[in-house]
């Protein structure tokens, strides 16, 4: 928010003012705040990384909170190095032995909420043969009046022909 209010760019500086400055007082300043808030207040939804932020808090929130499904917004982070930082390497090396030792993966399973271990992102649903049926005989239909057509069309002109070899 800092960068907009201090923007020397007037639309940056436009939309700090029409769209921030007007609620600053009503943002929350922790997440355990804003999981609150959504238990207290009526018409309330709060935004959270569900691996991370639900499962520290459990034990701090005295209601029931759904979790929207398909309601997901990919997002990735990472630790931002300049091309000479002199620290490079040493990173690469530690975070590499991290991933072969095992440590990264127990960090994500002991961190991971146990309710998301399937892809959020994924969309495939399951289906079964009666779910797909209609398509099967639509596909069926189509074929067998192709058929029908083309032998209409094959007899048609093989009659054409006849009555033109006969008026010749």
């Amino acid at each position: 928010m800092l960068a907009l209010q201090m923007s020397k760019d007037h639309v940056l500086t436009g939309i700090y003012e029409r769209l921030i400055k007007p609620y600053k007082e009503t943002f929350v300043t922790s997440e355990i705040e804003g999981l609150r808030n959504t238990c207290q207040l009526r018409n309330y939804a709060y935004a959270v990384t569900m691996h991370s932020t639900i499962h520290a808090f459990l034990s701090s929130i005295h209601c029931n909170i759904v979790a929207l499904p398909r309601a997901y917004v990919p997002y990735s982070s990472s630790l931002i190095i300049s091309k000479n930082f002199p620290f490079k390497v040493l990173f690469h090396h530690h975070i590499q032995e991290m991933r072969r030792t095992g440590i990264l993966k127990r960090i994500k399973q002991s961190a991971w909420y146990d309710g998301l271990e399937d892809n959020p992102y994924d969309t495939s649903v399951a289906t079964t043969l009666e779910t797909v049926m209609i398509f099967h005989y639509i596909l069926g239909i189509g074929v067998l009046s192709s058929f029908l057509l083309l032998t209409l069309e094959r007899t048609w002109w093989t009659m054409k022909v006849r009555l033109k070899k006969r008026h010749y």
